[in-house]
């Protein structure tokens, strides 16, 4: 999708956002970020990543965020999301870490779409739950705790791979 489609889906996204809409668009491209002073109901930031997958920033807990979820996408999907989100929209380095602080369920900032939320600033609690257990080998969005690198994350948005299985 080229640069001006793209600006329109989010501006579109923005004006939609009031509603129960899911957005569905094309493959490409680097994250795009649009903001105004009241982008959602619940003041959210809205992030929509290169991958297509749409960031809802939590406005009211500083490093939270959700991705809201679309058919056919994986966990690596949603860390990709992630990872653009954290150093876009949120100036994280890339050695940070992203935690899984919900599963995938009923989303509080993107008007109660299915989200997985994350964060790059947990809580001792969350901090405990991500050192009593290890990382698989499949980047999830089941687990809470569950945490990789901004870097590693970023790296799940390689569109051309991950293109010839969609």
């Amino acid at each position: 999708m080229n640069f001006f489609l793209k600006t329109a889906a989010v501006f579109s996204l923005v004006g939609l956002s009031a509603c129960n809409t899911t957005v569905a668009g094309g493959s490409g491209g680097v994250g795009m970020s649009a903001s105004t002073s009241s982008p959602t109901r619940t003041g959210a930031h809205v992030f929509l990543a290169s991958n297509d997958m749409v960031v809802y920033g939590d406005p009211a807990v500083a490093g939270r965020f959700e991705v809201q979820q679309r058919a056919s996408r994986g966990g690596s999907d949603y860390w990709c999301a992630a990872g653009q989100y954290a150093v876009q929209s949120l100036g994280v380095e890339p050695n940070a870490r992203i935690y899984l602080a919900a599963p995938i369920g009923d989303g509080h900032l993107s008007n109660k779409a299915k989200t997985a939320a994350f964060t790059v600033s947990p809580d001792v609690e969350l901090q405990n739950i991500a050192a009593a257990q290890s990382n698989g080998l499949t980047m999830t969005i089941t687990r809470v705790g569950e945490n990789w690198s901004v870097a590693h994350s970023r790296l799940q948005c390689d569109s051309d791979f991950n293109s010839r299985f969609r």
